[in-house]
């Protein structure tokens, strides 16, 4: 008898491979709550699964809720990177099945799917009920929690970039921004929520007017934030009107733009905390990586909004003994005020040329603060920010590294990667 077999790792490229070899995948849920609730109610004899599959949940305590829901499953694991300590927890579960990238062919890979195991498939015992009625229980209590909001892919990150004036935090958001969506099928979301000098639409080469308004608001109010907050005083706001406002990238669908507010006279007798709250919400809700870029003054309200309200924040330094120094003295007197906690910042150094402060002095005075990497000093980038084309300029690997801080899922997955392996084998 044939295997059922569910996928758990979101690859088209994975499902026509095995295919290819005789191997048919009933599903391929890219998703941990997604496989829950399928197998919960659908039994499988074998679950093909990715160590960095998209969800809430530690891949630790993710693989023990897995083997309560349904544990008779034979488990095929792909490691995305070595990881030992993870690996004898498999083994300890029972999970002996485990591949690591780039020491894996496709033909073990093929063999552990379709060898022989023992099976003990039995109906549900009283335990295994139990905890199935637990999950229903806590699942439709997240629902009323969340108004039946839809299960991201990727895990969701919100992400503010902040610093003192002129150290680059823009260029260096508009260099992330475009890294996710070149190499991600996540949905990218970039909100200016520079309320006074608001210029980010110009990093991407991008209008700061919605494309198709219902109505036109005056010149010094037409953006992305100022027509939502004036659909949240006529009380119409939406997720349609939400996508309806944001401005899109020319170069990539998967990412959008939240062009912010110019006027002065706007930002002190209109925009408040209340209303970036309903924004960020909404934006939760359909985005799974938003980056928030904010003043340089410390004394705006949305600065102080969207360094509370992230999961990471970015403080980018220059790489100079001023503009270090400032930069953590402003971290170690302001944000305690905040009450923002060290836990949540890392420090970017930016423009880092030969000339630059020593790496061993700017690392002793953050070390009590993670130095989450420096970016080299580009000399081409003004050159693009003038004629609008947002490419990324600096190598791809500074971007990469950090990306692996955000459970970032790239769009290239193991089995590609196992099949260009393979083919350069055969070659040899």
């Amino acid at each position: 008898m044939q295997k059922r077999i569910i996928a758990g790792i979101g690859s088209e490229s994975l499902v026509q491979l095995l295919k290819e070899k005789g191997i048919q995948i009933t599903e391929d849920i890219p998703y941990q709550e997604g496989i829950l609730e399928y197998i919960a109610e659908n039994p499988a004899d074998l679950l093909l699964l990715s160590d960095d599959l998209q969800g809430e949940e530690d891949k630790y305590f993710w693989i023990e809720k897995l083997l309560e829901v349904r544990k008779e499953m034979q488990i095929v694991m792909i490691l995305t990177q070595k990881d030992e300590s993870y690996k004898k927890f498999l083994y300890k579960k029972g999970i002996y099945d485990v591949f690591i990238d780039g020491e894996s062919s496709l033909e073990d890979l093929c063999n552990a799917i379709t060898k022989e195991t023992v099976q003990n498939v039995q109906k549900l015992d009283l335990r295994q009920k139990i905890v199935k009625l637990e999950y229903e229980l806590e699942k439709e209590k997240r629902k009323a929690q969340n108004g039946n909001m839809k299960v991201k892919i990727q895990k969701q990150q919100v992400i503010t970039f902040a610093g003192l004036g002129s150290t680059g935090k823009s260029t260096i958001l508009t260099q992330m921004a475009t890294f996710l969506a070149k190499n991600s099928a996540s949905k990218v979301l970039v909100i200016d929520f520079d309320v006074i000098h608001a210029n980010l639409h110009q990093f991407f080469g991008v209008n700061r007017e919605p494309e198709h308004p219902a109505y036109i608001l005056p010149q010094e109010k037409n953006s992305s934030l100022n027509y939502m907050i004036d659909a949240i005083d006529k009380k119409s706001f939406d997720s349609a009107l939400f996508e309806k406002y944001l401005v899109k990238s020319k170069q990539f669908p998967n990412l959008s733009l939240l062009t912010g507010n110019r006027s002065i006279p706007i930002s002190r007798s209109v925009l408040n905390q209340e209303y970036y709250k309903v924004i960020l919400e909404k934006a939760k809700e359909l985005y799974d990586f938003i980056l928030i870029d904010v003043s340089s003054n410390i004394f705006v309200d949305a600065m102080q909004f969207a360094m509370v309200n992230s999961n990471k924040i970015f403080m980018v330094a220059e790489a100079t003994y001023l503009s270090v120094e400032r930069t953590y003295r402003f971290m170690k007197e302001f944000l305690p005020v905040w009450d923002i906690p060290e836990s949540k910042i890392e420090v970017l150094v930016n423009k880092y040329h030969k000339k630059s402060l020593d790496k061993n002095i700017i690392n002793e005075i953050f070390k009590d603060i993670c130095v989450a990497g420096y970016i080299s000093f580009s000399e081409d980038y003004d050159d693009a920010l003038n004629s609008g084309t947002p490419y990324l300029l600096q190598e791809e690997k500074e971007y990469a590294g950090l990306m692996q801080k955000f459970h970032f899922v790239p769009k290239e997955n193991l089995l590609e990667r196992l099949k260009a392996n393979y083919w350069q084998r055969m070659v040899r």
